[in-house]
């Protein structure tokens, strides 16, 4: 039996009535444990009055003192014997004897318990420790050896060997800095692609931040690639982006700005995941998506592309419509429904619009009696007021952000228009929000934003790489068609204007030559005018009084149909550039404009729709009712059709006037849009065809009208994917019929002079840049 210095010196003076041999083997035992083997004890009998009167804590504070005293003089050099015995009582005993005294002392029938090693102390310790050295803690380690484990020990004897650290388990690192740690490996990857991305080390995550790039001195020698590092992919690319034109558009933008992208699951191979950085998608349900979250990429809409192209920096989402909603194609909580917007300036509408487009609803531009709701951000305003008159449902932008995002298909579940919080006048959140409190909306909000909180390691050679892309695509002329105008020879000089012009002799019987220019930016414009002027031409903005149409390409545009729809000679520039080196007009018929890549993808003929054009009219006997929603404006597609011969009813069809058309085979043709197409539902309920606005462009291109049932306005009953919308660009035109409400502070989205586009108009904030990029080169 073991006890501290401070037992022994106890049991000195409370031993039991033994037997002289039995006292001595007992001090000899105590003090082979407690002292140095040279040291030996002895002691006077036992005074007969410790069994009869009970122990007083007095008592046992002085004999702990002089039990401390006498061992403090054996450390320092010298033992002073006792002069009284030493018996040592057994533990049962001890602890009967010694209730209410704080000795720290355990017995009981299993023996001594063991203690909790303490701190490593100095030499002399006041507790009276029986070791002559401290015991060192397997807390801590030797000075200058790796630090070993700060976990607490299990508890063990005083003498039994320090636990070794199990070298398995990862020890905490004290330095506080951020260590490289291996990306974690889903158990469904291939080897082969978990091979590669244990190689690849991402810094520790830190709590509540995110990051879009690494922040390197790359990016600031690198203006403009606002993309560098990021590998797009696209899954489902027919569905999302159905005009190979916009899709065409999509790819030169990102790349231009740094990026990469892909398309179809073909792709999406083991030895390409490691590389992809983001995935486009508008919804999480597919497959495909869950997958790619599965394999921590940054899931985002083609709205935050559209964005960040727009602000030329790439950031972390910061609207909800940056990211994918939970809503599958099969199932939009609201499809159909007509929502109208008020109050929301121009970086905040297309947002808003693209998440309605989410939710299966359609943004109107105006306000009719047949609008489902309304979604303001001030209680005040002329649409809300009319709202109010037409007893619409007017809410704020909370109830859209909670629809949003809200993962149940039941419809009591759905947030309720009619509820306080969401009514005009209460606290509602922002369209801007930031990451950390997007991420607190829900689990799949966060599930979304956890790969944002690595950053994407950029690297000498990716920033190298994306300036060679930019530089050469910069010079590509089938993107740029200005470069190749530049290459010309230079205009002629003043000296040589004028003399030409002294030259000149007026004569009235020569027909004179008219030009026009469409897509020429400045620069080339001036040198052309000179060059025009030179050979005895002129030039002129107004369409109807030139003879020839000069065009950069053939590009799909409003000035190009118009020249078509007239008649005129649509050449290339190199009939001028030509002439000019000639010093005479060539041969217009040789130069008739051709782009072989547009042709073939919009299916016409130029110089053969010019001479259909001019033998007879496409729209000639035929009457249009368009609607005032439609893209590109209403104003335009009401241009093109007088142009082609035909007539505008400004007047919505009654359903005798539909059926006295019918009767005398008189062509009508109502051309609509999604948004407007609800105002003409008693024409879709007995199956006359409405068309949207390509069956008017494909028959000014082509002069050829085609009623073909891929120009039909979808139905309700068919899901369309939300497509991103770009900042509006130029005012509104007049205002609509009466009895619908229309705002001047909300400008459609496409303004006449941008290139038409087919059935899904996409990605009209790429078309901005990249006349921005076309003005700039």
């Amino acid at each position: 039996m073991r006890v501290a210095g401070a037992d022994v010196a106890m049991s000195r003076r409370l031993s039991t009535t033994e037997s002289p041999g039995r006292r001595c083997n007992s001090m000899e035992e105590a003090s082979s444990s407690s002292v140095s083997p040279s040291s030996k004890s002895s002691g006077s009998p036992v005074d007969q009055k410790a069994k009869k009167t009970p122990i007083r804590p007095k008592a046992a504070r002085h004999a702990r003192r002089k039990a401390n005293s006498a061992f403090s003089q054996s450390r320092s050099g010298g033992y002073k014997e006792l002069d009284e015995p030493l018996r040592v009582p057994s533990p049962n005993q001890l602890n009967k004897m010694l209730q209410g005294v704080e000795l720290g002392v355990y017995g009981g029938p299993q023996g001594a318990q063991p203690q909790t090693p303490q701190t490593p102390q100095a030499p002399f310790t006041p507790n009276g420790s029986r070791f002559s050295q401290p015991t060192p803690s397997p807390h801590y380690g030797s000075v200058g050896a790796p630090a070993p484990d700060l976990r607490s020990p299990t508890l063990m004897s005083p003498n039994q060997q320090p636990m070794q650290p199990n070298p398995n388990l990862p020890r905490v690192i004290s330095t506080g800095e951020l260590v490289p740690t291996a990306m974690r490996i889903p158990p469904q990857m291939p080897p082969q692609m978990a091979q590669q991305m244990q190689q690849q080390t991402i810094p520790m995550t830190i709590p509540g931040h995110y990051f879009a790039q690494e922040p390197s001195s790359f990016l600031n020698g690198a203006p403009g690639l606002c993309l560098l590092g990021c590998v797009f992919h696209v899954f489902d690319s027919d569905r999302l982006i159905s005009d190979k034109l916009d899709l065409q558009t999509l790819i030169f933008a990102v790349k231009v700005h740094g990026g990469e992208i892909e398309f179809g699951m073909k792709t999406y191979t083991p030895e390409r995941i490691p590389m992809i950085t983001h995935v486009i998608a508008d919804s999480i349900r597919p497959p495909q998506a869950r997958q790619a979250l599965e394999h921590r990429k940054r899931i985002v809409t083609m709205q935050w592309l559209v964005d960040v192209l727009q602000n030329k920096k790439m950031d972390v989402p910061w609207k909800l419509a940056h990211l994918p909603s939970i809503f599958s194609e099969n199932y939009r909580p609201h499809f159909g429904k007509l929502i109208a917007l008020a109050g929301f300036d121009d970086t905040e509408r297309p947002a808003i619009q693209f998440m309605l487009e989410s939710l299966g609803a359609k943004c109107t531009p105006f306000l009719a009696r047949f609008n489902n709701l309304v979604i303001a951000k001030s209680p005040t305003g002329e649409k809300v007021e009319k709202a109010r008159e037409w007893e619409i449902p007017v809410v704020n932008y909370q109830w859209l952000a909670d629809t949003y995002v809200n993962v149940s298909h039941m419809v009591q579940d759905r947030p309720a228009i009619d509820n306080i919080r969401y009514q005009i006048g209460q606290p509602s959140c922002g369209v801007v929000q930031s990451p950390m409190v997007m991420e607190t909306i829900s689990n799949e909000m966060k599930a979304l934003l956890i790969p944002w909180k690595h950053p994407i390691m950029l690297t000498q050679e990716i920033v190298y790489r994306g300036k060679e892309n930019r530089m050469r695509l910069s010079a590509d002329e089938s993107q740029f068609p200005n470069i190749r105008l530049k290459a010309q020879g230079p205009p002629p000089t003043a000296d040589e204007m004028a003399e030409l012009e002294k030259k000149q002799e007026p004569d009235s019987d020569k027909p004179k030559i008219v030009v026009a220019f469409g897509g020429f930016d400045e620069e080339n414009l001036e040198v052309f005018d000179k060059k025009v002027r030179y050979l005895g031409g002129k030039t002129t903005e107004n369409l109807a009084e030139c003879t020839h149409l000069v065009m950069v390409s053939g590009r799909r545009s409003i000035r190009l149909m118009e020249g078509i729809l007239m008649g005129k000679n649509i050449v290339s520039a190199d009939w001028i550039i030509h002439s000019f080196g000639y010093n005479q007009w060539m041969d217009t018929f040789d130069y008739f404009l051709r782009d072989e890549d547009v042709e073939r993808h919009l299916g016409y003929s130029c110089k053969r729709s010019i001479i259909r054009a001019r033998h007879h009219q496409v729209f000639e006997d035929v009457v249009f009712h368009v609607t005032v929603s439609v893209e590109p404006s209403r104003d335009t597609i009401c241009h093109l059709i007088r142009l082609g011969g035909g007539k505008i009813d400004e007047n919505r069809p009654s359903p005798a006037h539909i059926v006295r058309c019918v009767q005398t085979d008189s062509p009508y043709i109502v051309i609509s849009c999604d948004v407007d197409v609800k105002g003409l539902q008693y024409l879709t309920d007995c199956n006359f065809p409405i068309y949207n606005v390509d069956l008017v462009l494909m028959a000014v291109m082509r002069q050829q009208l085609e009623a073909h049932p891929a120009y039909r306005v979808h139905q309700p009953g068919t899901n369309m994917p939300p497509r991103p919308i770009g900042p509006p660009l130029v005012p509104m035109g007049p205002r609509p019929p009466s009895g619908i409400l229309e705002c001047s502070t909300e400008p459609p989205h496409c303004p006449p002079d941008l290139p038409a586009r087919s059935s899904v108009m996409l990605l009209e904030s790429f078309v901005l840049i990249f006349f921005e990029m076309i003005a700039f080169f």
